[in-house]
């Protein structure tokens, strides 16, 4: 749920496609017509927005 909510379009098409699709992010920056470096800070950051939304639900720690 956290994915679907808390996640923008892009986010989740770059975390689904790197994180479960196993997609090369070179391949991905590729097709999306950005560049390694755009593709590493979307995950970055939707990462960090799932972290956060799961110790908010009371799972995990809060590292902050």
């Amino acid at each position: 749920r956290a994915v679907r909510e808390r996640l923008t379009e892009r986010q989740r098409l770059v975390f689904q496609s790197v994180t479960m699709d196993d997609v090369p992010i070179d391949v991905l920056a590729e097709r999306l017509g950005t560049s390694r470096g755009a593709i590493y800070k979307m995950l970055h950051d939707a990462r960090a927005n799932l972290r956060r939304a799961l110790t908010e639900a009371g799972h995990g720690e809060d590292l902050s």
